[in-house]
């Protein structure tokens, strides 16, 4: 499963959706999590919904998204498109939350809340 995280340098978690340019992709399993990439996203343009879609095109293949914080109609945006959305505080860390991927992955599935 694929997991986008808005950051500014990798170990924060510490953008919000709408002014992320860069989002870091990991790709989590049972039994590891891996770096997989970097999606970066253009904010061109004076139509806030034609840059909400641009974000989440790019983080299509993503199952969460976590943001340090996301305005209404860009939640709402996610959640239509089936997205797992995370708002979380700065402080929180990539490498910590990492630590228990493999109890992170199983709770997701369990829940259901994991994409195909």
């Amino acid at each position: 499963m694929k997991v986008a995280f808005a950051s500014t340098d990798k170990i924060h978690i510490d953008q919000h959706f709408g002014r992320a340019e860069e989002f870091y992709i990991w790709d989590i399993s049972s039994d590891s999590a891996e770096f997989s990439g970097i999606i970066q996203v253009k904010s061109e343009g004076d139509d806030e919904a034609d840059r909400i879609e641009a974000r989440c095109s790019g983080l299509n293949d993503c199952a969460l998204v976590y943001v340090a914080e996301i305005g209404g109609p860009a939640a709402a945006r996610l959640v239509a498109k089936r997205f797992i959305l995370s708002r979380v505080k700065i402080e929180h860390l990539l490498q910590i939350r990492w630590k228990n991927y493999s109890r992170f992955y199983k709770e997701l599935h369990h829940h259901g809340c994991a994409k195909p």
